[in-house]
């Protein structure tokens, strides 16, 4: 497996578990709106900073990958 490959893989990883981050954050905002639960809409929120540090992230190791 290449380099590329490897990064390319390591890329997808990231993605992927910023995927499943929104989901379940997707979820409880539902049920915290459904059940007006403003300490899970808290959370849900505070964990919006997780997302995002992921995101730039990838958007960092796309950038170098695609220089590269």
């Amino acid at each position: 497996m290449s380099a590329f490959d490897r990064d390319l893989e390591a890329i997808q990883a990231l993605i992927m578990k910023m995927g499943g981050l929104v989901e379940a954050a997707v979820i409880d905002a539902a049920k915290a709106l459904e059940e007006r639960d403003e300490e899970l809409a808290r959370r849900v929120r505070d964990s919006d900073a997780v997302v995002d540090a992921l995101e730039e992230q990838v958007n960092e190791e796309a950038a170098k990958l695609i220089a590269l």
